[in-house]
């Protein structure tokens, strides 16, 4: 596809030496929607009537445990690199993050603010889920272009080819990243039906996680980048299918205390 949106060659500039330049889709496309996940998040908060000061004071934490699951579970999964140096676990800028470990870690971290300062876990799950999603929406999109999180071999008419040194195959593969994006597509009509609609407080939340974690866990059939195995299943498989069924107990939870109130 398009791993590279801009390219600039090496320059001189009053003697020294610039370049060569390169912005990358992945990353253009996952820091535009990290961008507009939170202007959309401020936005939605400011019109509930949330206390931003809440997120502004934990804002580092809540970073910070996101970064650090996310660094935890890849190298957790590929520890093999890491093995022989274990110092090179620290080399942040190596790129290796994973998505869903991140998730739980911030989510827990979340759960442990609220409870300390007496917060409604919900109604922050309300509006940071969505706005995760929207970020998702557009990194997802830049992932295609930029052939990362590649799928497997396929036949079928819609298979693509990637120009990328990553994907070990030169034949069509699946556009995974095109099935979750559909899939996160329609997941934001959803929210904002359930939006619309005023539905109970967390429910929005909760109903986008499972969703979510849902999509992703059934897209990830289709995936053909490498990941440990458990039961037959990837490992981001039986993290999706904990959050899913964990997102799942809360709605009944919530359903169940809405009927005797």
């Amino acid at each position: 596809m398009f791993p590279i949106l801009f390219q600039l060659d090496s320059f001189s500039l009053f003697g020294m030496e610039i370049g060569p330049v390169a912005l990358f889709s992945h990353g253009v496309f996952s820091a535009i929607g990290f961008l507009i996940g939170v202007l959309w998040f401020v936005k939605v908060a400011q019109k509930k009537h949330l206390h931003l000061e809440f997120i502004a004071d934990h804002f580092f934490s809540l970073i910070f445990w996101a970064v650090l699951g996310a660094r935890l579970g890849y190298v957790f999964v590929f520890y093999p690199r890491y093995q022989d140096n274990l110092l090179s676990v620290f080399s942040l800028w190596d790129g290796g993050y994973f998505l869903w470990t991140g998730i739980v870690f911030f989510l827990l971290a979340l759960l442990y603010h609220c409870s300390k300062q007496k917060e409604k876990i919900g109604q922050w799950l309300d509006v940071i889920i969505p706005a995760g999603i929207i970020a998702f929406v557009l990194e997802t999109f830049g992932a295609f272009l930029g052939g990362n999180h590649f799928g497997k071999p396929t036949e079928m008419a819609w298979g693509v080819v990637f120009e990328n040194a990553e994907v070990p195959f030169t034949i069509p593969i699946h556009p995974v990243q095109l099935y979750l994006l559909g899939s996160l597509l329609i997941l934001l009509v959803i929210i904002q039906i359930l939006h619309r609609r005023k539905v109970r407080e967390s429910l929005v939340g909760l109903v986008s996680l499972a969703l979510f974690s849902l999509f992703s866990f059934l897209t990830e059939y289709f995936r053909g980048d490498e990941m440990i195995l458990y039961f037959n299943h990837r490992f981001t498989q039986i993290l999706e299918l904990m959050v899913f069924i964990f997102s799942v107990i809360l709605i009944l939870v919530y359903k169940k205390r809405a009927r005797i109130h």
